[in-house]
């Protein structure tokens, strides 16, 4: 669970290559949470290090994407923008963080009127 006071819960976001090679870029929360994107899995952690391990240690959530769902990035970017609790993609698809979940939405209007969920992350 996300607990914030702040609106701007997403503190930063770093790029990263996953031990299996892929790309990944993850976003830090004021809270030290790491919130993981690859082209075909999002995946919550309870730190930076933990990110790293190998044995899955500090992952608390994790869903993987169907082929037809696999996010896109640029040079290994997904991230466009954040603000608050809403995170704008590079292939213009949108993540809203609330403190008990994170969405997948094919658009940022979808996010909004919470609708045509793509996938969820369930964080209680």
């Amino acid at each position: 669970m996300i607990h914030e006071s702040n609106s701007d819960i997403i503190r930063s976001s770093q790029q990263h290559t996953l031990a299996n090679g892929q790309p990944a870029e993850s976003l830090g929360f004021h809270n030290g949470l790491r919130l993981v994107l690859s082209a075909n899995t999002l995946a919550m952690f309870k730190d930076l290090e933990s990110v790293e391990d190998p044995l899955g240690n500090g992952l608390i959530a994790s869903t993987v994407l169907s082929e037809a769902q696999h996010l896109t990035h640029r040079q290994g970017q997904f991230i466009e923008s954040y603000k608050a609790g809403f995170v704008r993609l590079i292939d213009d698809r949108a993540l809203l963080v609330t403190p008990n979940h994170i969405q997948l939405f094919p658009c940022a209007q979808d996010a909004l009127r919470n609708q045509n969920e793509i996938a969820k992350l369930e964080l209680d």
